[in-house]
């Protein structure tokens, strides 16, 4: 871990380089699809990604896996239940080789706790965001409603982070039924793709 890249993220904005170094952290490393953290596993520490990507899923009680979200590069993941000290209700994976910072929660005061406070509230956007999404009543609603929340933030023309099972996994969809509709939209110049690259026309 680099005083360069610890520094870069947003929880320790505002924090001396001689307060960031004296937090404790614990550094391990994940390779592709094992487990970080697993159902029902009790966990009082928060964790970043200092490199690779985790995928959150959750499964069904038909033992269908839903992607909840991915998590990349600098990025917080686990904060809710290492506070709440509730069992995990998600599995986490390594989606790549991957290496998690992890920090004790009893360790996060002050302005540490303050820049905490920030990162929840986008991720209470982000969750919004995706509840709005989902509760659309067909599947054509859903896939518009997440291309068009992307659209109002980069423009017409953008990528998203999924592939196709990726997305169907986060709008808890079938593979093929997602590519219909996908299809569907293109025949009817509403979108225009290729890959993960969308074009709202």
């Amino acid at each position: 871990m680099t005083l360069d890249f610890i520094k870069s993220l947003t929880i320790f904005n505002n924090i001396s380089e001689k307060e960031i170094l004296s937090i404790n952290t614990m550094h391990q490393q994940y390779k592709k699809n094992s487990h970080v953290i697993m159902h029902g596993d009790v966990c009082n520490k928060i964790g970043i990604v200092e490199t690779g990507k985790l995928d959150i899923t959750k499964t069904d009680i038909n033992g269908n896996k839903v992607l909840l979200t991915e998590v990349n590069t600098g990025e917080l993941f686990y904060e809710a239940f290492a506070f709440s000290s509730l069992p995990s209700a998600v599995d986490v994976f390594a989606a790549a080789e991957s290496s998690v910072i992890w920090i004790d929660c009893k360790d996060i005061t002050g302005q540490l706790a303050c820049n905490m406070l920030t990162v929840f509230a986008r991720r209470n956007v982000f969750l919004t965001e995706r509840i709005e999404c989902l509760s659309q009543r067909s599947l054509r609603e859903k896939i518009l409603s997440y291309l068009y929340s992307i659209c109002s933030e980069h423009g017409k023309e953008f990528f998203i982070p999924f592939d196709r099972q990726q997305l169907a996994d986060y709008l808890a969809c079938d593979r093929s039924a997602l590519s219909n509709v996908l299809s569907k939209l293109r025949e009817e110049g509403i979108i225009e793709y290729r890959k993960n690259q969308f074009t709202i026309i």
